[in-house]
C-alpha cells in the first residue's frame, strides 16, 4: 500500500515537471517607441527610455527602440553606445532624409 502511495506520488511529481518544462511560458518583451535623446549633458531623454547610462559616457540599451522618426538622437561627444542585444528598428530612410548618423 505505501508502495504504491509513494510510486503515484512520484509520478505526478514526474509528470508536472514535464508538463512545466513543455510549456515554458517567457514574457514577452515589449518595444519602447518614440525618439531617445542623449543630451549634451548626458541625460537620457525620455526618462522612461530603455537606455541607462552610470558615468555619461558609456550608455547600455535595456530594451527593444522603434521609431518612425530618428530612433537615437545623441547631441553628446565622445560616447559609447552598447546595444546589449538589443534591436532598434524604424521606417527605412528615402534618399533625401539623413539615414545613420551625421557629424557635427
Amino acid at each position: 500500500m505505501l508502495g504504491k502511495i509513494v510510486t503515484s506520488f512520484f509520478s505526478a511529481l514526474l509528470f508536472i515537471s514535464i508538463v512545466t518544462l513543455a510549456f515554458n511560458i517567457q514574457p514577452v518583451k515589449s518595444t519602447w517607441t518614440g525618439t531617445v535623446y542623449i543630451r549634451a549633458d548626458g541625460s537620457v531623454d525620455p526618462s522612461d527610455a530603455p537606455i541607462i547610462t552610470v558615468d555619461n559616457v558609456t550608455y547600455t540599451l535595456t530594451g527593444r527602440i522603434a521609431s518612425n522618426a530618428n530612433g537615437i538622437v545623441v547631441e553628446r561627444d565622445q560616447i559609447l553606445l552598447d546595444g546589449a542585444n538589443q534591436m532598434i528598428s524604424g521606417k527605412k530612410p528615402t534618399s533625401q532624409e539623413e539615414s545613420t548618423c551625421r557629424e557635427g
